[in-house]
């Protein structure tokens, strides 16, 4: 770039961004490990997981035994049980009884506990990688508003210097209050732009910190830039997106409710042992056993079955959605940053060069006494609004590759 130009280009911006001090900064892949090592949701959803494996070891199991104790065949004259002329049919027992459910049931029970715990670890892996790609997005933001003030300071500072020209000249009789009046509204103008970068950058820092958990001043390092080979390649992946993993373990939770509800046909069982003890006569021992009953399928079982039946097909239309939506999303941020690359590409090659030269232009032709000042105004302005779009799109295509990399797990 010329040295008359009063604008730095993209990369010298970067470079003057790096090289100044800041108290605190931070790369992204920093910021990448500090989100998930801190991150209270990711916390929450490991609890949820371990949760989830806990119920599974009890699902299976049989219901606990019941204790039981009362009094049998007690007289309603006498109450007494114990009195020396108490009838003597009255008997003290004491047992115990369990409930055996089917077996079918049982194992069913325990998958549908199984497979929730696996949804919840999907989830879980779900939510890791929206943090990733979360917190890549904030830091993008923060290094497009730290770039975009960085290049503006320098054109504030230009405008400063020339609008002090201006004044000395007005003073000295050699420039007319006009000139001097263009330069003020230029500053003004740019100093505008200026303090609005930094209202943007402290609300990025902030949006930062939200993942980071630490208020960070400049982030450093390059934009990220991976993404898959192709298309197909990109494609070939979406299936294995969690959160199509964990749609898919629950539709499979909802088959089991399926064979859990067709086990409900079959009948339950129960042991019930008891110990009786009658003065004066022998103790007694008793065992009963108690079978249900499904006789009345069809206003019981029969619409449980059904309901369940149209929770599975609700679960894999939801399986099948989600699959369809990340197709459409992944083709979409395919085009989308092919066409940002092409662009980014014709402000870097065409534009910016161009931009630069008309400033040079400007400023030659002014002090030779052929141009205006409000034309130079003019290519400055120009020219900064240039850097900035450009700045926008390499911003834009990093948000995009943000978006592959969440959508195929592709992190090479």
């Amino acid at each position: 770039m010329p040295v008359s130009s009063p604008l730095p280009g993209l990369v010298a911006g970067i470079a003057l961004l790096i090289a100044a001090p800041a108290r605190a900064s931070i790369d992204l892949q920093t910021a990448v490990r500090l989100a998930l090592a801190q991150q209270p949701r990711l916390e929450a959803q490991a609890a949820r997981a371990r949760a989830a494996d806990a119920r599974g070891i009890a699902a299976g199991a049989l219901p606990d035994p019941e204790f039981i104790a009362g009094l049998e065949n007690l007289s309603v004259e006498r109450p007494d049980p114990y009195a020396a002329d108490a009838e003597g049919m009255t008997m003290t027992q004491i047992g115990i009884m369990q409930a055996f459910p089917n077996a079918a049931k049982r194992r069913q029970l325990e998958r549908s506990t199984r497979l929730d715990a696996a949804r919840i670890e999907a989830e879980q892996a779900l939510l890791q990688r929206a943090v990733v790609r979360d917190v890549s997005l904030a830091w993008i933001e923060v290094w497009r508003a730290q770039q975009a003030l960085t290049i503006v300071e320098h054109l504030a500072r230009e405008t400063a210097r020339a609008l002090d020209a201006r004044r000395i000249a007005q003073r000295s009789g050699r420039d007319d209050q006009d000139a001097t009046l263009a330069a003020e509204l230029a500053n003004g103008l740019v100093d505008d732009r200026r303090r609005a970068l930094a209202q943007a950058l402290a609300t990025a820092r902030a949006g930062l910190a939200r993942w980071t958990g630490r208020t960070v001043d400049a982030v450093t390092g390059e934009l990220p830039t991976a993404m898959p080979a192709s298309l197909e390649a990109a494609l070939a992946r979406v299936g294995e997106h969690p959160e199509l993993q964990a749609l898919e373990r629950a539709a499979e939770r909802s088959g089991a409710d399926v064979e859990l509800a067709r086990a409900a046909y079959r009948p339950d069982w129960r042991l019930q042992a008891m110990y009786g003890y009658r003065r004066p006569y022998d103790d007694m021992f008793s065992v009963q056993v108690g079978i249900d009953l499904p006789l009345f399928t069809a206003r019981r079982q029969d619409p449980a079955l059904a309901a369940a039946r149209a929770e599975y097909d609700a679960a894999k239309a939801d399986a099948e959605d989600a699959r369809r939506a990340l197709l459409a999303e992944l083709q979409a941020a395919w085009g989308e940053q092919a066409l940002v690359d092409q662009r980014l590409s014709h402000f870097e090659t065409r534009l910016l060069p161009v931009a630069r030269l008309r400033v040079d232009s400007a400023l030659a032709a002014y002090g030779g006494g052929r141009g205006t000042l409000a034309a130079v105004f003019d290519a400055r302005v120009q020219a900064l609004d240039i850097e900035l779009k450009t700045l926008d799109l390499a911003a834009e295509r990093a948000r995009l590759r943000t978006q592959l990399r969440y959508l195929t797990g592709d992190d090479a």
